[in-house]
């Protein structure tokens, strides 16, 4: 696990950063955030729902033998 200072201050840094965009975008920044956050989530859910499949499947065979 990273350094507690490293963690905070990435942690921060995203804060201010979407602090920032909120900011000076308004309200239309908001939407741009969403959509970004979707964008970004959607292949992550697609690799984790073919590991669900693969840990089903080893775990299936083990139990087999």
């Amino acid at each position: 696990m990273p350094p507690r200072f490293q963690r905070m201050f990435w942690a921060t840094l995203q804060g201010l950063i979407a602090a920032c965009l909120l900011v000076g975008g308004g309200a239309d920044a908001l939407g741009a955030i969403q959509a970004v956050a979707v964008s970004v989530g959607l292949p992550f859910t697609m690799i984790m729902i073919v590991m669900m499949i693969s840990l089903y499947l080893g775990l299936h065979g083990d139990y087999k033998k």
